[in-house]
């Protein structure tokens, strides 16, 4: 008797064991689901982070200078730039020139008529092309790419004339 028993035992063990490693191999492969889902959000949040960093930074710099006459495309270098035009003390007015060299979005702020070398400027975002577009009298389009791929805004100025041409 003491045999069937130890047999019994033995089967037990088995069974215990195979169930064990069933329930391993099942949280295994929930983990390993988990960490890909988890790699693909982090990546979609950074994708999301760079487009609406540029986005945003560009449509705060417009909305300061929402102003009649204070926004217009132009040429910097060998580049098309957005100059933002606010008034400064004494009666100055200064400008804010927002372009792309050597692979980024740089900044300028500088007493209006005046600039330094395209290389100088403050470095915002890297980017690939940036293009501004006026739409119509107050719609300003914005595009910029990435390496993570194209962004658009249309920028809405609420006052008349804000954009010169």
């Amino acid at each position: 008797m003491l045999r069937k028993s130890s047999s019994f035992r033995s089967v037990d063990i088995l069974f215990a064991l195979m169930l064990f490693s069933v329930f391993a191999a099942a949280v295994l492969m929930v983990l390993l689901s988990g960490a890909h889902i988890y790699r693909d959000t982090v990546d979609d949040m950074i994708t999301h982070y760079e487009g609406r960093t540029g986005i945003s930074y560009v449509t705060t710099k417009l909305r300061r200078c929402d102003s009649t006459g204070g926004v217009r495309i132009d040429s910097f270098g060998d580049r098309q730039a957005l100059f933002l035009t606010e008034p400064g003390d004494g009666g100055r007015e200064y400008e804010t020139i927002i372009y792309m060299s050597d692979g980024m979005i740089r900044e300028q702020y500088v007493e209006k008529g005046k600039s330094f070398p395209p290389q100088t400027g403050m470095p915002v975002l890297e980017v690939n092309s940036i293009f501004f577009s006026i739409e119509n009298d107050n719609l300003l389009l914005i595009e910029y790419e990435t390496e993570e791929g194209l962004f658009k805004t249309y920028v809405h100025l609420r006052v008349k004339g804000a954009i010169v041409s």
